[in-house]
């Protein structure tokens, strides 16, 4: 989708509520990312993961734009042979 490095910031004001898979991320020291290259945003969390399975990158991250609830617990695990 895009070839150019954006902010996190933009990207969440630019796709409100919505989810981003994020390609060449950089992150701050909590590794929570900062930048990166946008390859795909949906509000549909699985047309994410679908496309997701198919990355063929070094490394790549989902985020969501919207506010999540203070008590929910996420945990990702994504494997990948190469």
């Amino acid at each position: 989708m895009s070839k150019r490095v954006q902010s996190i910031a933009s990207l969440k004001r630019r796709y409100p509520k919505e989810w981003l898979l994020l390609t060449d991320v950089t992150a701050d020291e909590l590794t929570h990312p900062v930048k990166g290259k946008l390859l795909m945003h949906s509000n549909n969390r699985d047309d994410i993961y679908d496309r997701l399975s198919r990355v063929r990158a070094k490394s790549a991250c989902v985020t969501y734009t919207g506010e999540i609830p203070k008590d929910l617990v996420v945990v990702f695990c994504f494997s990948q042979s190469m």
